[in-house]
């Protein structure tokens, strides 16, 4: 009797650790690009109830984690703070195929050509980090650049796809920044 209870017992804790196992996987952390599939909005809070921005059709986020109604993400750090919240997890796709047509990128060099036109002759600087892309044109791409710098044509294949998480602390405040709800 005492064998079948040990057993039974074993057998009970075996169940429980897979339960948690898959549900820790389904609710936990996530780390990598994604990319909006239709418009939808942004949230402060996990239950997906006040809004507080838009994120459209093709914008790439970088999601944080996820919860049973949403992924906590970060918007593509154009300024600082970065703006980060919730959104419905049907919202979102990890297809990379999908990338191509963002409306965020990332220039692929620590120091990456600018270019005033889309003409290899007619170089402006260089930059790095992220940009939002305004159009494409044959092998280029006119990207809006960060912080208010002004529009600049860059090579198609100098624009990466993948996000990486900014860790912003405000040092006025010294408290993580936006949400402290993840």
């Amino acid at each position: 009797m005492k064998k079948q209870i040990c057993i039974l017992s074993l057998l009970l804790l075996v169940i429980i650790s897979l339960f948690a196992c898959s549900e820790g996987e389904a609710q936990g952390k996530i780390n990598k690009t994604g990319i909006v599939t239709e418009e939808t909005r942004l949230y402060s809070d996990p239950g997906l109830k006040d809004s507080i921005a838009y994120v459209y059709q093709n914008d790439l986020v970088f999601v944080i984690s996820k919860n049973s109604k949403g992924y906590y993400v970060q918007m593509p750090v154009m300024n600082i703070p970065p703006t980060e919240g919730f959104i419905p997890i049907d919202a979102v796709s990890f297809d990379t195929k999908l990338f191509t047509a963002a409306n965020y990128g990332v220039l692929a060099d620590v120091k990456t050509t600018l270019y005033n036109s889309p003409d290899i002759n007619d170089v402006y600087s260089t930059s790095n980090g992220v940009v939002k892309i305004l159009e494409r044109k044959d092998n280029w791409i006119l990207c809006g650049l960060k912080a208010g710098e002004g529009e600049k044509w860059v090579q198609a294949d100098k624009i990466k796809y993948e996000l990486e998480y900014i860790d912003y602390i405000d040092d006025k405040n010294s408290i993580f920044f936006p949400l402290k709800n993840r």
